[in-house]
């Protein structure tokens, strides 16, 4: 019903129904009629006795005035006749005085007609007569001014009625409309607008275009090796390795097929005739290469059970494209080994030729990348290429003869190599003393483990220097790692802002749109781990929401935190988009997003600048918060404006409950409302109590649900819950109900018959219904148990009596009210109201969050 039909229906009851108004307007239109006729009958016969007077004076009063009274007395019937006919008309007061007037009149006619009959020729006696009608006639006046008077006060009186009816009208009228607006502005819901602010993490130049083709090209070259040898070594971590340290042409390679247990045979070269070492049965990461440039740029690995032997590149390239790799090499072998020892291998020909020069360069490269000191016996020396006919006291004479004769020897290198000396730590393999297979080198792994020990590994076990021209181009290289990292940074932050998006794996996905910014990062081989298809749950998006709004929030001390916050949001997302492919490329921009951190790290210590300089952590702590920022918000518009789908199970929108009650919002109140009322509908065949539960909570969401509390009654009295049936029925004015329900009630409890009528009683009262009232009451108190029962009763009868006034006006007063609510009470529904009827129920809510899988 809208404003207008109840303005209409206020307007009719006010006017056909105000007790006020109903006496006036009665006494108007009674005594308007009746004095009407008066007027008529007075004007005629003071008309009529005037004219007589003035005949009588010209000589003729006598016959005259006999006529006058002949007119009069027949007048004065027909007036007796009609003010007996008007007192049904007037209350007792008007009639009483209406009386008087007539009896004042026929007793002053009566004595006019007398003293006329007995001096007829009197002057003086017609003179009397027309002073007396002349009294009479202005009696008539007054009782005309009287009526008109009454007529007026009655108007006045109906005129200020109509006035306050009319006031009331518009004050309601006012009111819907204030509510009305203040509802639709309770309702209105701002948009989803992100913040979205640029952010730079590590400050980074753009540096394309600004170098020649050559330096770029290194820069590219650097840039790849490292890529590549990174994503073989961080694979996996390993519990012990082997990291075998040497120049190119060592034999680096072909030791690292004999300690992994691989058969090796003797080929003589094509060319020279040269009798060389190869595998029977090559690794396929592993090739020995036979030429005098390097086969190995990246580490290679074999395995020989627990044990990990890394080929690393040789030690005495130190082309600047190679020697950043190569130390970036060892930094991540060491960090992903938990044990690890180090093997120097050195071809024999370099200690016995040139007075041991190559030798000499191998130890000193040696000492100078590793703490000798930490490493401590996890040091072998394994001299290559060693002619067949030679033992080991041979080599180590010749290595003496180079530590006492070679000039560039430091006492370092002596304590050093003396140390491997005395020990048993240098070991010999052999050349092939001909063509064909060679003898097994399995034992020489056993024997290298023998000699000493595995050390905990520790990044600080390898020192990071390079070469000056070398560290020319670290600046350039943290550069290009820095950028790269700040635009995944920035890709993150407009995907979080546009997280719903990035569920789909279409053009709207940002990480989907912008894959080619990392592709050439990823590398060619990578291993993904196990993709999870997505459950097909509802509301996914408030879930993804919720997922990372609770990382987001969590705190952020170090750098390292904040990045792993922001790999654990691709995880989310990866988790949440609909696509195998996408969930890849989501594992590939976790990967790059770590990858390209630890190329940070790793060039940022060849940098002079301080390490607050080039680590903005508030910045990174920014960058958090805006996310959080954007997701909250998002997640707040979501909530609100959730819209119910119709036909779904109880889980759905029990769901939506547990995602609706964390806004606090009137939008999302009513659409809790909506969520017990559908689940209520579905459980109510199955379990009342539980329909009960809902229907409970839905009004302690949404008080003006009029057909809640239709079901509430219904099943209130299904269950014997008269009492509260009967409260759900007020609410909706629902009288024939409530007549039942105290029926039913007073016939299934008939033991509770005094608190039934006293309930009764009070409805009454409730309703203005005072004689209804009392008498429930005083049922009440026959049917007492106990004196005191009676009392109380008898004291309610009473009290009810002595606000008789009060009570009728409170109770119009609710039929008004239910009128201006499409007779709906809803005032009464309090927090007290539905706890009372809440009494005994668990009411549904927080209860469901045990059951939201989210």
């Amino acid at each position: 019903m809208n404003i207008n039909q109840n303005l209409i229906n206020l307007r009719l009851t006010s006017i056909y129904k105000a007790d006020s108004l109903w006496p006036y307007v009665n006494l108007y239109k009674r005594g308007a009629k009746f004095m009407s006729i008066f007027k008529r009958f007075e004007e005629q016969a003071a008309r009529r006795a005037v004219e007589a007077e003035r005949r009588k004076i010209a000589g003729i009063a006598t016959i005259e005035a006999e006529k006058v009274g002949s007119a009069l007395r027949s007048e004065q019937s027909s007036a007796i006749s009609l003010a007996q006919r008007a007192s049904d008309a007037y209350t007792d007061r008007e009639v009483t005085k209406a009386k008087q007037s007539i009896s004042s009149l026929q007793s002053g006619l009566s004595s006019a007609v007398s003293r006329l009959s007995r001096e007829e020729a009197s002057t003086r006696q017609s003179n009397q007569s027309i002073s007396q009608l002349q009294a009479k006639w202005a009696a008539v006046e007054r009782a005309e001014q009287e009526v008109a008077e009454l007529r007026a006060a009655a108007e006045e009186a109906g005129r200020m009625e109509l006035a306050a009816i009319e006031q009331q009208e518009q004050n309601a009228a006012q009111l819907v409309l204030q509510q009305e607006l203040e509802l639709q502005a309770a309702r209105q819901i701002a948009p989803y607008e992100p913040n979205i602010q640029p952010a730079v993490i590590f400050p980074a130049e753009d540096i394309e275009g600004k170098f020649s083709a050559e330096h770029s090209e290194i820069i590219q070259t650097i840039s790849s090796r490292i890529c590549e040898g990174n994503d073989r070594i961080a694979k996996e971590k390993h519990p012990q390795a082997i990291l075998l340290i040497g120049n190119t042409g060592a034999g680096k390679s072909t030791l690292a097929h004999a300690l992994s247990g691989r058969g090796l045979q003797g080929i003589v070269e094509d060319e020279t005739g040269e009798l060389l070492i190869d595998a029977l049965h090559p690794t396929e990461d592993i090739v020995i290469g036979h030429q005098m440039t390097s086969e190995t740029t990246i580490p290679n690995k074999c395995r020989n059970g627990e044990t990990v032997v890394w080929d690393c590149p040789g030690s005495n390239d130190t082309q600047v494209d190679q020697e950043f790799p190569n130390i970036f090499y060892i930094k991540r072998l060491l960090e992903m080994s938990q044990a690890v020892r180090l093997v120097l291998v050195v071809p024999e020909p370099n200690i016995v030729g040139d007075k041991g020069s190559k030798f000499v360069e191998t130890i000193k490269y040696f000492m100078n990348s590793f703490d000798a000191a930490m490493l401590g016996n996890s040091v072998s020396l394994v001299v290559s290429k060693v002619a067949p006919h030679k033992r080991i006291d041979h080599i180590k004479n010749s290595i003496d003869k180079v530590l006492t004769q070679n000039q560039q020897v430091t006492d370092e290198m002596k304590a050093f190599v003396g140390t491997l000396l005395e020990s048993s730590s240098v070991h010999l393999f052999y050349r092939p003393r001909d063509e064909g297979v060679m003898p097994s080198q399995a034992n020489l792994l056993a024997a290298i483990e023998a000699d000493g020990d595995y050390v905990v590994s520790d990044k600080n076990l390898a020192k990071l220097t390079v070469s000056q021209p070398a560290q020319e181009y670290s600046h350039d290289l943290l550069q290009t790692v820095s950028g790269n990292f700040n635009n995944i940074v920035n890709l993150m932050i407009n995907a979080v802002a546009d997280s719903t998006n990035c569920m789909r794996a279409d053009d709207g996905n940002l990480f989907t749109k912008n894959h080619a910014m990392i592709a050439r990062w990823v590398p060619d081989q990578m291993s993904y781990d196990d993709l999870r298809a997505r459950e097909e749950l509802y509301f996914l998006n408030l879930d993804m929401l919720t997922a990372l709004k609770g990382l987001f929030e969590s705190p952020v001390i170090t750098f390292e935190e904040g990045v792993a916050v922001l790999r654990g949001a691709m995880q989310i997302f990866e988790r949440f988009v609909d696509n195998d492919e996408a969930k890849q490329q989501m594992q590939e921009y976790a990967y790059v997003l770590n990858q390209q951190f630890e190329y940070i790290k790793f060039f940022s210590e060849f940098i002079e600048e301080p390490e607050a300089q080039i680590y903005d952590l508030n910045a990174l702590q920014a960058v958090i918060a805006q996310c959080w920022e954007n997701i909250a918000t998002n997640f707040e518009y979501q909530v609100k404006t959730i819209e119910l789908e119709p036909g779904q199970g109880a889980a759905y929108y029990k769901k939506a409950i547990f995602y609706l009650d964390q806004c606090d919002h009137p939008v999302c109140a009513t659409t809790i409302a909506q969520a017990h009322m559908r689940i209520a509908e579905l459980v109510v065949g199955d379990d009342v109590p539980a329909a009960i539960e809902h229907y409970v909570a839905a009004i302690g969401y949404d008080k003006t649900l009029a057909e809640v509390y239709e079901q509430l009654g219904q099943l209130f009295q299904r269950e014997g819950e008269y009492s509260k049936a009967i409260e759900c029925w007020k609410v909706v004015g629902k009288a024939y109900a409530i007549k039942n329900s105290f029926d039913a009630w007073l016939e299934n409890a008939p033991e509770n018959v005094y608190a039934i009528m006293m309930v009764r009683g009070g409805y009454c009262e409730y309703k203005g219904r005072v004689d209804d009232a009392v008498s429930w009451y005083n049922n009440a108190a026959s049917v007492a148990v106990n004196l005191e029962a009676a009392k109380q009763a008898s004291s309610e009868s009473e009290r009810t009596l002595s606000n008789a006034k009060n009570i009728r006006d409170e109770g119009a007063a609710r039929v008004r009210e239910m009128m201006d609510s499409n007779f709906c009470n809803y005032s009464m529904v309090t927090p007290e109201f539905v706890e009372s009827i809440a009494d005994g129920i668990v009411i549904a809510g927080g209860a469901f969050e045990a059951d939201v899988v989210v």
